[in-house]
């Protein structure tokens, strides 16, 4: 008996401490950013700026329309939901306070995805631990910070949850639905969370669960249907699509931008530190390759790597192809995201 009180501390006190680290990294995330307010002209960076300019913001959020300039047409609105959530917080409390909340709950988003991805493939929690902090601070997330993709950042972190259900035997819908309306303010990522979806109904045999999110994700869903052709008109050529690839050193360390705002990232100890975590990642698999949800894992890993590699990696002829010959390949231009 003394033995199995002592094992439920232990098991206790562990929790504690993960929860404590995963609270402590989220801290020093939101702390980084936050601490010199919130960023403005730089790349796309975009937040109300002050209690008057919600308005500006709502209407861009929610409407076909952007307000900014001159004004020009949104042909799909697909930040209604957390455009209306940050608008109103920016109005009830303050731009700075609301941003700080936009921040912390980005940084738990994140890092709790990131654990329930490393859970669901079997990894401890110490391990799921460090992997939710990696998934806060690495180069990848660094260029989305600084580039203002707030919003990719928020669908990235509701998509860890989306693949953590499809690995686990986690039956919980309210999860993956309420994962859907943080994704679909991202085309791309949304796209490929619908075929998650997809396949976690078929794999569930619960059809109701697509219906749901379908019936939930409606007004995006129309929009694009109904702009589709505008999107997939979206130019491509090879000379972009080169600027826009990432070569194999780069895309196994996330790291790559065409921007360079990663480039103090390339010195040897931080390299190093980088392709040692991969190679490590490429050993864990490899010793549990038996398991199916690992190699499920690692094909959707070497997949992302060969695609974001472009006209810079070993399918640079078949992606080249792609481009001259499939423009629908458009949508997803942009590799390196």
């Amino acid at each position: 008996m003394r033995h199995f009180i002592n094992k439920l501390i232990s098991a206790e006190n562990s929790l504690r401490r993960v929860d404590l680290v995963e609270s402590g990294a989220c801290a020093i995330f939101v702390i980084l950013i936050c601490s010199h307010g919130f960023p403005t002209l730089r790349h796309d960076w975009y937040w109300p700026g002050s209690q008057v300019g919600v308005f500006d913001f709502l209407v861009r959020s929610t409407t076909g329309w952007d307000p900014s300039g001159y004004g020009s047409p949104v042909p799909y609105a697909m930040s209604y939901i957390i455009g209306s959530a940050i608008a109103f917080t920016t109005f009830v409390v303050s731009p700075y306070i609301s941003f700080i909340i936009f921040m912390s709950f980005l940084s738990l988003l994140i890092s709790k995805g990131a654990f329930a991805v490393a859970y669901a493939l079997g990894a401890s929690r110490r391990y799921a631990q460090l992997s939710s902090a990696y998934f806060l601070f690495n180069p990848w997330t660094y260029d989305k910070v600084v580039s203002g993709h707030e919003y990719m950042l928020v669908a990235f972190g509701a998509l860890l949850f989306l693949v953590a259900r499809l690995l686990s035997a986690d039956e919980r819908k309210s999860n993956s639905i309420f994962a859907l309306f943080l994704i679909i303010q991202q085309i791309q990522f949304f796209l490929v969370a619908i075929l998650i979806s997809a396949c976690i109904a078929l794999l569930r045999k619960d059809g109701r669960f697509l219906i749901v999110a379908a019936l939930l994700t409606l007004p995006a869903l129309i929009g694009f249907a109904v702009e589709s052709g505008f999107v997939l008109a979206t130019p491509i050529t090879i000379t972009w699509q080169l600027s826009q690839s990432v070569y194999p050193l780069d895309a196994i360390t996330l790291s790559g931008y065409f921007a360079g705002y990663d480039s103090h990232f390339h010195e040897f100890l931080v390299r190093s530190l980088s392709v040692a975590l991969f190679l490590l990642a490429v050993v864990s698999a490899g010793s549990a390759m038996k398991d199916r949800r690992v190699r499920i894992a690692s094909f959707i890993g070497i997949a992302i790597l060969l695609f974001v590699t472009g006209l810079k990696g070993p399918l640079a002829p078949v992606y080249s192809f792609l481009v001259l010959h499939v423009p629908e390949v458009g949508l997803f231009r942009e590799l390196f995201d």
